[in-house]
């Protein structure tokens, strides 16, 4: 049993882990902050690509800025549940925030039940 703990942001995952799964048991915790699915009204930030240090300018009081963000945030994370089920990958999105022993809980149960 193999647990894959990643943001996930990061290019070039998807053939080494799929081949990974092929393989073995892959469990994937997709870690994520809450405020990517509802980016708040903070006013002009910088956000900074901590592999390349690339910057951006994002004025977070333009509702549509924010709504754009968050929608694509969305599509991300249910790109990645995809590729997951496409890979026979389990999953579980763990918060930033939340209690992470639940989510993972939850996931196990699921295993088990699918098993019998």
């Amino acid at each position: 049993l193999i647990f894959f703990i990643s943001d996930f942001v990061d290019w070039g995952f998807e053939r080494p882990l799929g081949c990974l799964a092929r393989q073995h048991d892959v469990i994937a915790l997709p870690i994520f902050d809450p405020l990517e699915k509802k980016i708040p009204d903070v006013g002009k930030v910088y956000l900074r690509d901590p592999e390349s240090g690339h910057e951006i300018l994002v004025n977070t009081s333009n509702s549509n800025t924010r709504m754009g963000l968050s929608k694509l945030s969305k599509r991300y994370r249910e790109g990645l549940a995809s590729f997951f089920k496409k890979h026979g990958i389990d999953s579980a999105q763990i918060s930033t925030k939340d209690d992470y022993i639940a989510d993972l809980h939850k996931l196990f149960q699921r295993r088990v039940l699918r098993r019998r």
